[in-house]
């Protein structure tokens, strides 16, 4: 079973049919999007979804690996995203929550890192870029091989794990490739900021090993030419 309709669920639509999962693909995708209202719709669906599944079923939740960003951790989308996470531990008997970094998908959405740096320099628009500042960027597609491949193995059960690309790239990096994708040159003022943050990916290095996943230097060269070749753009 599968609960939502964005790019998560969409993409985790090969267990819609399958009983012995449940795969909650309803939260915020993003801290930019994070009215109290919208917070407390999504905790409302989460309790109810818990109150009636199976809880012989596992339960998958997806939560966000900046929890553990120390400039993050007090705002509303932290906050909520750390409250969600103590529901499932105390109402699932079955889980497995899966932290996520920046997800990169074909759903263009302009308040994810990637489709914000991407839209403002397709369009020639002027932004501010943090110098220095770390950032784990992953495709969707290597989420859901990671992740099914823990489940298929019923790995980590009632414990929360991060799936995240094993190495971090400098936003410069992020705005450097796509700029050379698109052949435009981007417009910005480089801010000092610092707000990198590490994300432990021991525990899933193994399994991406075994799978033959390979988070090499290519890795955001083509994840860039993969989702950003079929977007229209001016020169």
């Amino acid at each position: 079973m599968v609960i939502g309709s964005g790019l998560m669920a969409q993409a985790f639509q090969r267990y819609k049919n399958i009983d012995g999962v449940l795969i909650f693909a309803s939260g915020l995708s993003s801290s930019k999007i994070c009215s109290v209202s919208d917070c407390a719709r999504e905790e409302d669906l989460l309790r109810k979804t818990l109150d009636g599944y199976d809880n012989k079923i596992l339960f998958v939740y997806f939560s966000s690996c900046s929890i553990a960003s120390s400039n993050l951790t007090n705002d509303t989308y932290h906050t909520h995203k750390k409250k969600m996470e103590g529901i499932v531990q105390t109402n699932a008997k079955r889980y497995t929550i899966f932290r996520l970094p920046n997800v990169v998908g074909r759903a263009v959405n302009p308040d994810t890192l990637f489709y914000y740096l991407v839209n403002k320099i397709r369009f020639h628009k002027e932004f501010d870029l943090w110098s220095g500042v770390k950032r784990n960027i992953i495709d969707i597609d290597d989420v859901v091989n990671i992740v099914s491949n823990i489940i298929h193995n019923v790995f980590f059960v009632n414990e929360i794990i991060n799936v995240a690309n094993l190495n971090d790239v400098t936003v410069q990096e992020i705005v450097n490739e796509i700029s050379k994708f698109l052949n435009i040159h981007a417009k910005y003022t480089l801010i000092r900021y610092s707000d990198s943050y590490h994300i432990d990916t021991t525990k899933i290095e193994p399994i991406v090993k075994k799978m033959g996943l390979n988070f090499d230097l290519n890795y955001l060269k083509n994840i860039t030419k993969k989702y950003c070749g079929h977007l229209p753009f001016d020169k």
